[in-house]
């Protein structure tokens, strides 16, 4: 990871701060899980280009009303039964939206974000999808397989 990167939307702190801050926090404490969010995107996962796809969601999200839970394993669950044994070929990348009560902030902030991550992890094509996204019969194949989704 590269310690000296300063995260976007993060205060001017570099990765290193927030691992620092990170450390020093209770596991399960609110303050630990945005901070572990911004962890993430210091240490990126090495994905295959056109694998990933981007879903933004209020899940975990501190202050977030309660019908958020679950909304994105809602998401991989039915992406699963679409896709059948291809999903394992697809990485699902988790785009917490910052919970806002301006309409439409904290989804703002959520896509330039993954907008920011997609492009760190260096990917060709990149497909961002929110967690109420499902998938249509005709055009099941299209987002499934992995080599035509570039197309």
């Amino acid at each position: 990871p590269n310690l000296d990167l300063v995260v976007p939307q993060a205060g001017g702190n570099t990765c290193r701060s927030i691992q620092l801050m990170a450390a020093s926090e209770m596991k399960g404490s609110d303050k630990c899980a945005i901070l572990q969010k911004e962890e993430r995107v210091c240490c990126p996962r090495s994905y295959s280009p056109t694998k990933t796809i981007f879903v933004i969601s209020l899940q975990g999200t501190p202050g977030a009303h309660e019908s958020n839970q679950g909304r994105l394993d809602l998401f991989k669950e039915k992406w699963r039964m679409a896709c059948g044994s291809d999903s394992d070929s697809t990485n699902i990348e988790h785009c917490p939206a910052a919970f806002d009560k301006r309409r439409g902030y904290g989804l703002t902030l959520a896509w330039i974000m993954c907008l920011w991550r997609a492009r760190q992890l260096d990917e060709e094509v990149a497909i961002f999808l929110e967690d109420d996204a499902r998938l249509f019969e005709n055009s099941t194949q299209e987002f499934c397989d992995v080599d035509k989704r570039g197309e």
